[in-house]
């Protein structure tokens, strides 16, 4: 599937996407790429196929290290039962615990919209929730052409300061 959405990326977006994979910054990206960081950050924003290529290839290079820990599974629970038999050496049961808390057993993998179907709804669920938190923030007021200079004294805390001071002499 990876390859199928590479190969549906333009050069450009196969540049950009093989540095960002490489942890390098959206400008740096960009640059590689030949475009604006705008440019790299509205694909990252809006492009599914280019957001579903990103995740796909981080998701493999968490996979890999995820997957060499867990292949040490087995020799950990010998390790363990060792211990708890009493027959492990302490530098191999501190070992033993630490490839646990890495490979984090207890916590899934993260999980990164693969498919460009996938991210299409994970951008419009954005979208979306970007247009609610839009539609529940406040608006501030701001001045019209009908709005009177007595209006704007009372809303400017320097205006009231000059007003109590000349009050005072």
């Amino acid at each position: 599937m990876e390859l199928d959405m590479e190969a549906r990326l333009t050069p450009e977006k196969r540049q950009a996407l093989a540095a960002l994979v490489q942890c390098h910054p959206v400008t740096e990206a960009a640059r590689q790429a030949g475009v604006s960081p705008g440019t790299v950050r509205r694909w990252l924003r809006d492009d599914a196929t280019f957001l579903a290529a990103r995740n796909a290839a981080l998701s493999e290079l968490d996979d890999r290290p995820r997957a060499a820990l867990n292949a040490l599974g087995q020799k950990t629970v010998a390790i363990l039962r060792e211990a708890m038999d009493g027959y492990a050496e302490p530098g191999e049961m501190k070992a033993a615990v630490e490839v646990i808390k890495l490979t984090k057993l207890n916590e899934p993998a993260p999980s990164r919209a693969t498919d460009p179907a996938d991210a299409g709804r994970q951008i419009a669920r954005r979208e979306e929730d970007e247009m609610m938190q839009e539609l529940m923030t406040p608006q501030r007021h701001s001045r019209t052409a009908g709005d009177s200079d007595e209006e704007e004294a009372d809303d400017d805390p320097d205006l009231d300061e000059e007003d109590d001071e000349l009050d005072l002499e």
